[in-house]
């Protein structure tokens, strides 16, 4: 009977660790939250977990910190709506066919990813801070909410309002033009305090670090450049986002994602604000992923990846179905390697040829250590067309300082056969065109994008 009786014991025992472990586990494959956070017009070399000696970014560093850092993501254009439109959707501008900001509206066919978290039974919601993403221009398909009433009242760039009280941006008229990043984090926090028990995608859209640069006083104050000062007060409220995230109890089954649609160039080699730039002051985003007990900590990626990898690397990352309409690769196999395949990266700036009407349009791809520029101006009124390329050797001369395309012509031949190849395989898709009001016009032009 002893005998007996201890082995119903280890049987009680065994029964109720594996009860346990099963509990456990089942906890843990719930579906994960996921938070997408973007900052328009952050420059990766501006913060300091990508090396930056300046105290701007102490919340965003503690994520890199417990999560996985990519240490170069290449966005597709130094612009909000059509990067956006690359984030969500995981495919090129080529393919979704918004080219610049304004005056194209992401087409209904594009398959966004808040469609597919929506489909996989989340709630999604979305937190604007910019007008150039409003959803006007299509970027609010998947999103059951979409906050983007813009209360901030300062102008942009020296806009006015006009006598009925309105700002006008490319021809869209609107009472303001920005929500700063206190006013996204207020409402992002009220949402998360009223949504219901099902599993969430949120993103918040942070706009403080694009020009006019105006930080508030205590964050003016601390830093010699108020560019610095707009990223600190950003990562700021970030910290009020991911704390609250603690408070909740959803740190340990929320992704928390941190990317930019863009950097900006700062008045390196006479190169300032983004449009029409291709340095990558321009196009080094920053890419930084913390899932505790799902991702490795403190772990950074070598090698080149795209703003287009974002969104399979996420839904791959919590389980969802990829759509076959994706065009980038997900990340998730680096995140044990060490680094990516470092497949050529491909940008490009429209700026000039569609905006601005001076015919000229830039697309290039970064390769390894290699940079490649292709300049194509279509010279308004006179038929001509100039071409001009710019090759650069990241490794040797970072800051792009010194084109070398003479030097070595079988790179830049083979680059350029890179380049034509992905052209070839990308044919121009066609997206839903937008006639925008004169509003609208003069405010894209506050930002100097018209």
């Amino acid at each position: 009977m002893g005998h007996r009786r201890f082995y119903l014991v280890a049987l009680i025992l065994v029964t109720a660790l594996l009860g346990t472990l099963l509990l456990w586990k089942g906890a843990r494959e719930k579906p994960a939250n996921v938070l997408l956070v973007v900052v328009d017009t952050l420059r990766a070399d501006r913060l300091g977990c990508y090396g930056w000696q300046e105290e701007t970014s102490p919340n965003i560093d503690a994520l890199a910190s417990g999560g996985v850092l990519f240490e170069k993501m290449i966005c597709p254009v130094p612009q909000t709506l059509p990067s956006f439109c690359t984030l969500l959707t995981g495919t090129y501008p080529l393919t979704h066919g918004v080219r610049v900001n304004g005056i194209f509206s992401l087409p209904e066919r594009a398959v966004t990813m808040a469609e597919i978290f929506k489909e996989g039974g989340y709630q999604t919601a979305a937190f604007i801070a910019g007008f150039p993403i409003d959803s006007r221009f299509g970027t609010n398909q998947g999103f059951d909410t979409y906050f983007e009433e813009m209360r901030s009242e300062r102008p942009m760039q020296g806009l006015k309002k006009g006598e009925d009280g309105t700002f006008n941006w490319s021809g869209h008229s609107t009472p303001n033009f920005e929500n700063t990043a206190d006013i996204v984090t207020d409402e992002a926090l009220r949402w998360l305090a009223d949504r219901d028990d099902r599993p969430f995608f949120m993103m918040v859209h942070y706009f403080d670090p694009h020009h006019d640069y105006a930080p508030p006083e205590k964050f003016r104050a601390a830093f010699p450049h108020p560019y610095s000062g707009e990223v600190a007060f950003t990562d700021d409220q970030l910290g009020r986002l991911i704390s609250e995230l603690d408070r909740l109890g959803l740190s340990d089954d929320t992704l928390v994602v941190f990317t930019a649609d863009h950097g900006e160039c700062l008045g390196e080699h006479g190169r300032y604000f983004h449009q029409g730039q291709l340095s990558d002051a321009a196009l080094h985003v920053p890419f930084v992923l913390r899932f505790p007990g799902r991702l490795p900590e403190n772990r950074r990626i070598q090698g080149n990846c795209h703003s287009v990898d974002v969104m399979p690397t996420i839904l791959e990352a919590v389980g969802l179905p990829l759509p076959t309409t994706f065009e980038g690769e997900s990340l998730v196999p680096a995140f044990e390697k060490g680094s990516t395949e470092s497949p050529p990266c491909y940008f490009e700036s429209m700026y000039g040829k569609l905006e601005i009407k001076n015919g000229l349009s830039r697309q290039g791809m970064t390769h390894g250590a290699w940079k490649f520029v292709y300049n194509r101006l279509e010279e308004p009124g006179t038929g001509r067309v100039l071409q001009g390329i710019e090759l650069y050797n990241l490794a040797e001369d970072p800051e792009e300082l010194s084109n070398v395309e003479g030097k070595y012509p079988e790179v830049r031949s083979r680059l350029h056969g890179v380049l034509q190849t992905f052209l070839a395989d990308h044919p121009e898709a066609e997206a839903d065109p937008f006639v925008p009001d004169q509003g609208t016009v003069n405010k894209l032009k506050s930002l100097g994008y018209l």
